[in-house]
């Protein structure tokens, strides 16, 4: 039975006391985070490979025009996305798991033509403003006074709103298998033309480069708007208030998790400090980037249980994946800071070691935020979007008082632990709800025992690092580090059998060069 959309979301205790249905087969899963991953990587790779070029190329002023831009466009798609690729995310995979596939036709329709209309609309405004201004030259201090920067956000906004429409379109259908040969081939795209653009035109050259990334999946939102149908009139209240709530609440959220303090280094600090900051902001990234990419596919996997009223299913879900989450993200994202020293000059070069200490603090920072992922795709599965919406006012206050406050007094250092010290309390409030209010306890033994290992991990890299600080000590650095995590995990017992015998069955097809090794670490770990 699918609750009326006035009435509060259930808790996770509420399913069947008898028997619950037929649960969605794992295979259909596995297959949908195979490809996801795929497509995270090829986007991820693809942003991270272009933000070296931009740095090796156009230096740290140049890395801060295109930061500035990049958080404009991020801006811009949360206020005019009102919301709509995410109900997409969470409602099509419930219709279909249901056998209505006409009304998951229809509500894309429906939802496909105001994103249209947003996206146009926002890509004349800015060029409409970017022809107010006098043209000036491409890499200035101040990004905001150049007119060629304005008309390329313009561009980028218009074709990113419909990106994030198309693929979100793609994943609600469960099609994972076309989002990873277009993000493939924009992946492509995106490298080579960033690299040409930045060698041709500066800045705005190379945000044309990433602007190229945006036009497949562009495209792919027109076929949305193919069919058309009525939409019943629940449903449609239901999408209507989970929208509006995940549109208030990815408003609130730019100004804590989307570079925020980009803005305010900009305007006190010049486009140098953002340079260096959105180095720390991409070594972060690539920390925790790989295993989130193996989240992919649980937003319609969790959508389908919630569908079907397996609660106790989704719940079980929900501590074996924020515990797998844990378990690859905090060595990823410790280890990475123990290293950043080494890391960021090799990667961004030696115009970049002002951004170490700010480096250290956003990857640790980023652990906590990574694990909670998990834990914000239950809420919004449960429909409790609004929570989202609420801890985001407190959070966008927060991040303006830092802005203004602590930012121009400390520069990128205060940006950095502003940042971390904001997301870090938005994500305890959102583990006290899911567990409080939706009846979905987290792991924390689990969590901390994980933690524990993880700092070792990285105390056993950086301890490496010490003895000789030359680059070939760092794959000697890594192979300590992830030495020193197993025997940590080992010895504290941070996962439980049923979690080790789930990862043998998940990478029963794995390579065979690297199966007989997580089957051995497995064995080893068993209690």
């Amino acid at each position: 039975m699918i609750p009326d959309a006035a009435a509060p979301a259930p808790g996770l205790n509420v399913g069947p006391s008898v028997s619950e249905p037929a649960q969605p087969k794992m295979s259909k899963f596995v297959r949908n985070s195979f490809f996801g991953t795929i497509a995270g990587f090829a986007i991820t790779l693809g942003n991270f490979f272009a933000g070296l070029i931009v740095a090796r190329v156009l230096g740290v002023e140049g890395s801060g025009v295109v930061a500035f831009v990049m958080w404009v466009v991020t801006m811009v798609v949360a206020v005019g996305g009102f919301g709509f690729p995410a109900s997409l995310q969470r409602y099509v995979p419930e219709l279909t798991a249901q056998g209505d596939d006409k009304a998951a036709s229809s509500l894309s329709n429906l939802l496909f033509w105001p994103s249209l209309l947003a996206s146009v609309i926002a890509g004349g405004a800015f060029v409409a403003y970017g022809m107010t201004l006098d043209v000036s030259g491409v890499d200035v201090a101040n990004a905001s006074a150049d007119r060629r920067v304005w008309l390329v956000i313009g561009l980028w906004a218009s074709c990113q709103l419909l990106a994030e429409f198309g693929i979100a379109y793609l994943q609600g259908l469960q099609r994972f298998d076309q989002v990873a040969k277009i993000t493939s081939i924009s992946f492509v795209l995106q490298i080579v033309l960033v690299l040409v653009g930045s060698f041709l035109a500066g800045s705005v050259g190379a945000v044309l480069g990433y602007v190229s990334a945006s036009l497949i999946p562009a495209i792919c939102a027109f076929q949305a708007g193919a069919a058309r149908g009525p939409v019943d009139k629940s449903l449609r209240r239901r999408v209507i208030r989970y929208s509006g709530f995940r549109w208030a609440a990815s408003i609130t959220a730019a100004f804590v998790w989307a570079r925020m303090e980009v803005f305010f280094l900009e305007i006190s600090h010049g486009t140098h400090a953002v340079g260096l900051f959105t180095a720390g902001l991409m070594l972060a990234s690539i920390a925790v980037q790989g295993p989130q990419l193996l989240t992919r596919g649980l937003m319609a996997y969790f959508s389908e249980q919630y569908g079907v009223g397996a609660y106790d299913k989704l719940r079980a879900s929900y501590a074996t994946s924020i515990r797998m989450m844990a378990l690859l993200v905090l060595p990823c994202c410790f280890g990475l800071a123990a290293l950043a020293p080494e890391v960021v000059p090799m990667l961004y070069g030696d115009a970049f070691r002002d951004a170490i200490p700010a480096s250290i603090i956003l990857v640790c920072a980023s652990a906590v935020g990574a694990c909670a992922t998990i834990a914000a795709i239950v809420t919004w599965v449960m429909e409790r979007s609004d929570f989202e919406f609420y801890t985001g006012i407190a959070g966008a206050i927060l991040a303006s008082l830092a802005g203004l406050i602590i930012i121009p007094e400390f520069g990128i250092i205060g940006a950095a632990l502003s940042r971390a010290a904001t997301q870090i309390a938005l994500v305890a409030a959102g583990l006290w709800f899911l567990e409080r209010v939706l009846k979905c306890p987290t792991p924390y033994a689990d969590l901390a025992r994980l933690f524990v290992s993880a700092i070792v991990c990285a105390l056993a890299a950086r301890l490496c690092m010490n003895l000789d600080s030359s680059l070939l000590m760092l794959p000697v650095a890594i192979a300590a580090g992830a030495i020193a995590y197993v025997l940590a995990l080992k010895l504290t017992k941070a996962l439980p059998n049923e979690d080790l015998m789930q990862i043998e069955a998940i990478t029963s097809h794995a390579p065979n060069a690297i199966a007989p090794v997580i089957r051995a670490t497995v064995r080893f770990l068993k209690r």
